[in-house]
């Protein structure tokens, strides 16, 4: 990216730190009758992480550090990033599974079938922008549905359908603008068990890569990506930079840093230059190539499997490489030299559209 990557000594001087945000922001637990629900969709270790709070200078100064053509942080120490073991260690989302796709343009009917309220061609809140739901039209239509020891399956269904869409929404898969989720997820929102099926760890982070991606850029403002997954992530591995917990806290283990009481007499909480810093001073003792060894919690083999894997991981209209080849010392292996980024790595995965793209994962590297 040259002297347009956001890291630059010129650019870092020249971007006022203030317009920076992150869209991801905190959710209120699920209506208790609706829990079981969200854990049959395969959402219910996330649900309990959902109140965090993310430190966005903390995030700027990431996003420095980020490299679109390697989908790595270059570091003192090497280069590191989030992986698939990180999303389902820290967040509890299966990372083995299908690719969250299907077809963007959904008929609006969809909607009403599966939410039981119109929210795309509704009045007022309740109407939609193009194929955004808008969240304040959704969380009013997910407020007013009340559920009792006599409510239907199907209004249960439905209101744990909208559930998911603001943790989308909020949480996972933040829109620029703060204030819609995208249309398409309900496709695949219909039959409440075949939602765990599909693999929305690898989604998460596709679209946290590619949020990255943008934000790497000079002048971008605004990161859309989930938030609290990356923070987790790097105060699991730079524990210089972590707020101490007193508490206990168990999987999945981003609750160390969602907890009351964090103590930050320590870390630089919301000031860039500290950070900077401290990341620029980054010893080798100072990152945990592998901080989940001695957890309590054992992995299931077949999400294990795939996590040293070099592929493409997909997100509907995002497609991104998991480039674990290149942070191996992550898993417990020998790192050699990485080969250099391909020629046309930044055009061949960032500026093609999703079919170029999908075409393209079919050719040969």
């Amino acid at each position: 990216m040259g002297q347009e990557h956001r890291g630059t000594i010129a650019n870092i001087a020249d971007f006022d730190i203030t317009r920076f945000r992150t869209r991801a922001g905190p959710m209120n637990a699920p209506d208790p009758l609706i829990v079981d629900y969200v854990k049959r969709a395969g959402f219910g270790e996330v649900m309990n992480l959902t109140e965090s709070k993310v430190d966005m200078k903390f995030i700027l100064a990431l996003c420095e550090r980020w490299r679109p053509e390697t989908h790595t942080f270059h570091l003192p120490m090497g280069e590191c990033t989030v992986t698939l073991e990180d999303v389902y260690m820290l967040l509890g989302l299966k990372t083995n599974g299908k690719a969250v796709y299907g077809n963007v343009q959904q008929p609006n009917a969809l909607c009403v079938e599966l939410l039981g309220v119109d929210l795309i061609e509704g009045e007022g809140r309740q109407r939609g922008r193009g194929q955004g739901i808008k969240l304040a039209g959704l969380q009013l239509a997910y407020d007013d549905l009340k559920l009792n020891e006599f409510s239907d399956e199907e209004s249960i269904l439905q209101k744990t359908r909208m559930y998911i869409m603001l943790l989308f929404g909020k949480f996972l898969f933040p829109e620029g603008t703060g204030n819609s989720v995208n249309f398409m997820y309900l496709c695949l929102l219909g039959d409440i068990d075949a939602i765990k099926t599909y693999s929305w760890g690898s989604a998460v982070l596709a679209y946290l890569y590619s949020s990255l991606c943008k934000c790497a850029k000079k002048n971008s403002c605004t990161f859309s990506g989930c938030a609290f997954l990356l923070q987790a992530w790097a105060w699991w591995r730079m524990p210089v930079l972590a707020p101490a917990n007193p508490n206990s806290f168990a999987f999945p283990y981003a609750s160390r840093f969602n907890a009351i009481g964090l103590d930050y007499t320590n870390t630089p909480l919301s000031k860039i230059i500290f950070y900077r810093q401290l990341l620029d001073r980054l010893g080798p003792q100072d990152f945990i190539w592998r901080p989940y060894l001695e957890l309590d919690h054992v992995p299931d083999l077949d999400e294990a499997a795939i996590w040293t894997t070099k592929s493409p991981i997909i997100r509907f209209t995002t497609v991104e490489m998991h480039q674990s080849d290149r942070v191996k010392l992550q898993f417990g292996m020998h790192q050699g030299i990485p080969d250099p980024p391909e020629p046309d790595c930044l055009g061949r995965w960032h500026l093609a559209k999703v079919s170029e793209q999908c075409f393209q994962m079919l050719l040969p590297l």
